[in-house]
């Protein structure tokens, strides 16, 4: 017989043990997602072989995206059926491991008020990430356009951005986009912070479209007039080369607080 121990998806409120229960949503390596319950607790988990998951064995496959990937997509498919069927889940990151249930359960009683005031804070909420995208040519195309309109004087032909780029040069133009990337970004947050005060900065490539991204925890009640956040800064700022594109709603791993002590 196959030596298992026990992988961890997320935390939950008492519920969970029944849904676990009906036994319809299959983990990593294909076993099915089962509770621990504890303190007033459960925990999500499946059973796994030893031998692939023990820390060693775990920390050598991590590096192989081919074996990474598609277990990594199972947990984050397990974690979202849970938050869509359970008002409250603290999700873990992949990976977590414990040798035994009881070892489950002792760490549900030791973090039982920790682990229920994180419950708390999450019930009925969400994680939507929020990018700011900027479509460059346009956003330049209006910088153009206000200079000119500040100094009609200084344009002698070409097109607006033509006489942006050859008065200013790449760099001081890319200079200037910085900054209009922060006037967008802090109109972008303004706007969602009507809905949502609790974000997460998410980093951001250099190079690319993307000009910010944030993601914020909303009430599943509020996701409609965040969509209407949404649609009211695009209104304002597509013309100027910004629109924000809102994917969600996802279980809350930025606002879990990382990982549970194996």
């Amino acid at each position: 017989m196959t030596a298992t121990i026990v992988y961890l998806y997320a935390v939950a409120a008492p519920p969970a043990a029944k849904w676990a229960a009906q036994g319809s949503v299959t983990g990593v390596e294909g076993a099915r997602v089962r509770a621990i319950d504890a303190a007033s607790l459960v925990a999500l988990v499946s059973d796994v072989p030893e031998a692939m998951y023990d820390q060693p064995a775990l920390d050598e496959h991590v590096r192989d995206g081919e074996w990474l990937n598609p277990r990594a997509t199972t947990h984050q498919t397990v974690n979202a059926a849970a938050h869509a069927a359970i008002d409250a889940v603290l999700p873990v990151p992949f990976g977590t491991i414990y040798r035994t249930d009881d070892r489950v359960k002792e760490m549900l009683r030791e973090r039982a008020d920790e682990l229920q005031a994180k419950l708390a804070s999450v019930r009925g909420r969400s994680e939507w990430v929020i990018a700011l995208h900027r479509d460059a040519s346009r956003a330049a195309e209006h910088l153009a356009q206000v200079r000119e309109a500040v100094e009609p004087d200084a344009v002698a032909s070409g097109t607006g951005r033509g006489y942006l780029e050859h008065r200013r040069g790449e760099l001081a133009l890319r200079e200037e986009l910085r900054g209009f990337d922060a006037e967008a970004a802090t109109a972008a947050q303004h706007a969602i912070e009507r809905v949502s005060r609790v974000s997460f900065a998410e980093p951001v490539p250099e190079d690319g479209d993307v000009a910010a991204r944030t993601t914020y925890v909303v009430r599943r009640t509020d996701e409609e007039r965040m969509g209407h956040a949404v649609e009211g800064f695009n209104a304002d700022w597509a013309e100027r080369g910004y629109t924000l594109r809102a994917t969600g709603p996802w279980p809350p791993y930025r606002s879990s607080g990382g990982e549970l002590a194996r």
